[in-house]
């Protein structure tokens, strides 16, 4: 809307033309405007879209690595499962033969 003394000092087709004018300028700068705010956003997008990604490689390397971590780990505990059972059985062993030994003597000593 143009005020009535700029009607007036311009006349009214001219007025006219200066309102088309303004509405024009206006439209073309909201469109530019869209256009950069679209491709800024366009660009942020990209950009956490690419950290988002990085950040996932990371966790997928970190997740490998305490994998790797947990088997070895698991692995030297059967290890240790296994040296508790030979240690256990030569033990038994020992025990049975020494047990033997004593009773073939009380055997002897008795009989």
């Amino acid at each position: 809307m143009i005020s009535k003394s700029i009607r007036d000092a311009l006349g009214e087709e001219a007025s006219k033309s200066l309102l088309e004018l303004m509405n024009k300028i206006h439209t073309i700068g909201r469109k530019n405007m869209e256009e950069i705010m679209t491709q800024k956003f366009d660009r942020k997008l990209s950009e956490e879209s690419k950290a988002f990604s990085n950040s996932i490689a990371e966790l997928r390397v970190e997740m490998g690595d305490m994998r790797t971590e947990i088997k070895s780990e698991m692995w030297n505990g059967m290890s240790n499962i296994h040296s508790a059972i030979i240690s256990q059985t030569r033990w038994t062993i020992s025990s049975i033969f020494a047990a033997g030994g004593f009773y073939f003597a009380l055997a002897k000593i008795f009989f």
